[in-house]
């Protein structure tokens, strides 16, 4: 009957995020740690950044340029004696 017995299961030893993730299991080396940065003061630097979809702003530009044509042809318009 002891063969029928049901046996525990074992489990394994518990370690650290820190300790699996290094190659040695040892402890992190200090440039291993980062500093938290804001995401808001991050992303100030890209005012200049466009998010915008590159079809969009192939639109707006022609939409610029049509509108600059129209205003240079009423401003001949109002030049004309």
């Amino acid at each position: 009957m002891a063969a029928s017995a049901k046996k525990k299961n074992k489990k394994g030893k518990t370690i650290s995020l820190t300790d699996f993730l290094t190659e040695d299991g040892g402890l992190v080396e200090e440039g291993a740690v980062s500093k938290s940065v804001s995401w808001a003061n991050e992303t100030d630097d890209l005012e200049d950044v466009s998010t915008t979809c590159p079809l969009t702003q192939l639109l707006e530009k022609e939409v610029e340029e049509l509108l600059q044509k129209e205003q240079e042809k009423l401003q001949r318009q109002l030049d004309e004696p």
